[in-house]
């Protein structure tokens, strides 16, 4: 195995299929325009095999020698920062040689100096008087559009290629030709897209460390280093930020493909990232010097600033748009009672801060939407998928399709969605939607990779290549995400502060519901004994003096009797209700089926003599407290008889199974109905809908002590009702179901 292939990818070929493993930073040699000597200490240890033929310096004579001995002391001296081992660059220097003038462009790596050095031929002056009129017409560029064509002819004029191109990266880094100057024998690849497979990441992240790459003739022969392996570090030279730096085979061939004889690359910079490219082709040979180099990466630095400030401006009246919206939603929720509403009623701000078509809120898998959103049941399904394995708190996506495994559910428009998570236990969140925005993509040539035997080789047609692209949506921007993170921080305090309100309340709730059930019982109990007494004093006085009294007196006393005996009555169901809040349920395991049957014991005589049918399914067992859950199936039997004018009566007794839930149980009659205007009256204390003699009299606390019951239990009850008949539904608490 040669030195070379050591240090390349072993036992491997380097093709489009391994590409992105190439390591270009170390290719071992040069483009022969130049000549490159590598010091250590001082004396010359590395050098490029074409520089006795280069520079007339004969390497067997200087190898090992200082750098003092290279080059009169004068020309060094131009440039102190040759010697600051603390300085990565230095300033390039004018040597006359013995074949003619050279620009020495210095670096430092690795504890090594790099010498790069050149033939100088370029007219400073000419190179500033254009700098002198770029710079200006790029500072008044009114956008990124006209920047970016303003950029790509100054460029043009400067170097003269055939075609220069703007072309910038998407955040999958894929490219487009968004600006282009050219001649008119130059084929046009504006607006053409190119796969990121075009320029692998291992380049991109030079691209990020040398601003400028120029190969002046693609049909180049390198220049290897001697030695290859350098004697200090014992590996090949790290040519980062080296401007003469060999290419990789590949892309020489991508070059050729495209027609390309020369080419030159300038980095595009924002934020430290790599935003695009300066592209340039010609189709012949042409050699760029040094000088010419140094005014383009000026140009393309003026450029990235120039573009900074200009998507900074395009982007500032959106985001300030953003951020309003945001304040606004912020303020009414802060000051609000109910923030699930207050977040509702924000509208159409809750969807500008995201610029989103639709917002859906979800808490308890209830929705409230806005704007144009999936039906409940999807969203229903989304938020299960969200809970069930691990994901941020900020969940965003342009491509719903390819992370959401149901994403048919929700609808071919929805392609694009952000969620946030506010409170998983109680299912609170909020998911924002945006549509699918169908584009019809221009590739350059198709970008597949092509095969070619057994070896994968760049694309040989660049003509367009046209693909439709479905199921994304626009990408949200950074400024979208941070008022979305913005507003998910103010509603989980606007939640903890709900919490704190809620519980105070329940506290306090509960202490007056204690006081209120310790009065009723107090106060009933207290009355009981001087209502006797006017009961009892009323009975005396008739028997003893009815016969003393005129009918008047006599019917007087007998309605004293009977309001005494009412009275009494109510007070004595008010007790009742009031144990039903203060003593402490005995749950255990109860069976319905034997409850109803006690309860059948003890209503024998009344069924008998209505000829009533009681027809009872098979109960599931629960774990309720048997007493209280007995009275609740006496009190609905009782008023299914009660309030039934049929012939026979016929009362259904049944239950619903609902998977992950309390069974839902039902009494239903074909009794005389209850009106829909009084249904939501009948649980009420005291409530009768007929007279007090009627159907059999009560008190009407029957069914406010079921309530009562029911919800001790952790359920509800409620009713259907309708001139055939009526069903009362209740329910135990799914906890306490077995």
């Amino acid at each position: 195995m040669s030195l070379e292939s050591k240090f390349l990818i072993p036992d491997e070929v380097v093709n489009l299929s391994n590409c992105d493993r190439e390591p270009i930073h170390i290719p071992g040699s040069i483009q022969p325009r130049g000549a490159l000597l590598v010091f250590h200490d001082g004396s010359l240890i590395q050098y490029s095999r074409n520089l006795e033929s280069l520079t007339g310096l004969n390497p067997e004579e200087i190898l090992g020698k200082p750098l003092t001995d290279l080059f009169n002391k004068e020309a060094l001296e131009l440039s102190q920062l040759v010697f600051n081992e603390a300085e990565k660059y230095a300033h390039p220097l004018k040597l006359e040689l013995k074949t003619g003038p050279f620009t020495v462009v210095p670096h430092r790596i690795d504890g090594l100096l790099v010498l790069e050095l050149e033939p100088s031929a370029a007219n400073n002056h000419e190179i500033y008087q254009s700098l002198r009129l770029s710079s200006p017409r790029l500072s008044l560029s009114k956008n990124q559009h006209e920047l970016c064509q303003v950029m790509a002819d100054e460029v043009r004029k400067l170097i003269d290629f055939d075609r220069v191109m703007v072309y910038k990266f998407d955040s999958d880094w894929h490219g487009e030709v968004i600006a282009e100057a050219r001649s008119d024998s130059a084929e046009a690849f504006l607006g053409l897209h190119f796969p990121a497979t075009d320029i692998p990441v291992q380049a991109r992240r030079l691209y990020t460390q040398n601003w400028i790459r120029h190969i002046a003739d693609v049909d180049y022969q390198a220049v290897a280093l001697e030695p290859y392996v350098n004697p200090h570090t014992q590996e090949p030279l790290d040519m980062s930020y080296s401007f003469l730096r060999s290419v990789s085979p590949i892309h020489i061939e991508y070059l050729k493909n495209m027609g390309v004889g020369a080419s030159l690359s300038i980095s595009l910079i924002k934020d430290e990232k790599l935003w695009g490219l300066i592209a340039c082709h010609h189709e012949s040979p042409k050699t760029i010097a040094y000088e010419t180099l140094s005014a383009c990466e000026f140009l393309g630095q003026v450029f990235s600033m120039q573009l900074s400030t200009k998507l900074d401006s395009d982007h500032f009246a959106q985001e300030l748009k953003v951020r309003e919206a945001l304040l606004r939603c912020i303020k009414r929720v802060a000051a609000g009672e109910n923030f699930l509403q207050d977040l509702a009623d924000c509208g159409d701000d809750l969807l500008t801060l995201a610029a989103a078509d639709g917002v859906a809120i979800s808490h308890n898998d209830e929705f409230t939407c806005l704007g144009k959103t999936p039906p409940n049941a999807a969203l229903k399904e989304f938020i299960s998928w969200l809970k069930s394995s691990p994901k941020p708190s900020l969940f965003v996506t342009d491509r719903l399709r390819d992370v959401y495994p149901n994403q048919m559910s929700m609808g071919e428009r929805f392609a694009g969605l952000m969620a946030i998570a506010i409170s998983q236990t109680q299912a609170m969140y909020l998911i924002w939607f945006r549509p699918e925005v169908i584009q019809t993509v221009s590739w350059g040539g198709k970008p597949e990779k092509l095969k070619e035997g057994e070896t994968l080789r760049p694309r040989s047609s660049f003509a367009a290549w046209q693909e439709s692209v479905r199921c994304r949506s626009l990408s949200w921007q950074n400024y979208h995400l941070s008022a979305v993170s913005e507003l998910r921080n103010t509603l989980i305090n606007a939640v903890f502060r709900y919490m704190d309100d809620l519980n105070r309340l329940n506290r306090e709730l509960e202490r007056s519901n204690a006081e209120l059930d310790s009065f009723a019982y107090i106060a009933s109990h207290d009355l009981k004994e001087p209502l006797r007494g006017i009961h009892n004093y009323a009975s005396f006085l008739l028997e003893d003096y009815e016969a003393q009294l005129d009918q008047e007196g006599v019917e007087q006393l007998h309605t004293l009797v009977s309001l005494s005996q009412r009275m009494e009555d109510l007070i004595n169901s008010l007790l009742h209700f009031s144990r039903v809040g203060r003593v402490d349920l005995s749950l255990q395991e109860t069976s319905p089926n034997e409850l109803v049957d006690e309860v059948k014991e003890l209503l024998v005589p009344r069924l008998k003599a209505s000829q009533a049918e009681l027809r009872v399914e098979n109960l599931p067992i629960v774990f309720a407290d048997r007493v209280r859950l007995r009275e609740v199936f006496n009190n609905l039997i009782t008023n299914a008889l009660k309030y039934n004018s049929s012939s026979p009566p016929v009362i259904q007794i049944g239950s619903k199974d609902r998977p992950g839930q309390a069974p839902l149980f039902f009494i239903k009659d074909n009794g005389i109905g209850v009106p829909a205007k009084h249904q939501a009256d009948i649980f009420k204390l005291f409530k009768r809908l007929h007279a007090k003699n009627a159907y059999g009299g009560g008190t009407g606390m029957g069914l406010t002590i079921v309530k009562k019951i029911i919800e001790r239990h952790g359920g509800k009850i409620w009713l259907e009702s309708d001139e055939e008949g009526t069903t009362f539904y209740f329910t135990l608490s799914p906890e306490e179901t077995l």
